[in-house]
């Protein structure tokens, strides 16, 4: 079991052609959904009601083989049971799952996050508040300049013309932070 301790890596994860399982369709599911549109996930809703827009949809009650071949899985139903059988399907088959609100019945949690183009800000308490995430979030975002998105750019066009020099990483380092501290 899980507890207060428990320690979730913070990891950037591609998820670019991985398959995606979210089961229900209530406003917990809309919102995993919308999080995970803006990283180019194949997502499939599985739920019992027509009641979420959106293109692939499969309407019928969960089954424990409807895990079967996918990459990651989001159980966000209002059934306790239903989200029992989600996490023991998924630890059967080693498949990462996040059952919304039970950080016991979860491999990974979403942090509060705001997103830019070349920019994650992802704030967690590691389950323990998502209401003080987010609002520590929202202080980190409220400081980011307007143009953040044009800075970190011409942070990393510099930093790959030091690469292309075969310029050594500590002394790359230096020079990205001086150029950072220049132009901030």
């Amino acid at each position: 079991m899980k507890g207060l301790n428990t320690m979730y890596f913070p990891m950037l994860y591609n998820l670019d052609n991985k398959k995606i399982l979210l089961v229900g369709g209530g406003n917990i599911a809309a919102h995993k959904l919308e999080i995970l549109l803006k990283f180019n996930a194949d997502i499939t809703i599985l739920t019992s009601e027509a009641n979420i827009d959106f293109d692939n949809v499969i309407i019928k009650d969960f089954e424990e083989t409807d895990v079967e071949n996918y990459d990651i899985v989001i159980g966000a139903t209002n059934d306790a049971k239903v989200n029992a059988s989600i996490y023991s399907a998924c630890k059967k088959r080693k498949i990462p799952v996040n059952i919304v609100d039970d950080k016991d019945k979860s491999d990974f949690i979403f942090p509060a996050m705001t997103v830019k183009k070349n920019l994650i800000v992802a704030v967690s308490t590691m389950g323990a508040s998502p209401t003080a995430a987010s609002k520590i979030r929202d202080g980190i975002e409220k400081n980011l300049p307007n143009d953040i998105e044009e800075k970190i750019e011409k942070i990393s066009l510099y930093r790959q013309e030091l690469i292309n020099q075969n310029i050594p990483y500590k002394k790359r380092k230096r020079l990205l932070e001086k150029y950072y501290e220049e132009n901030r």
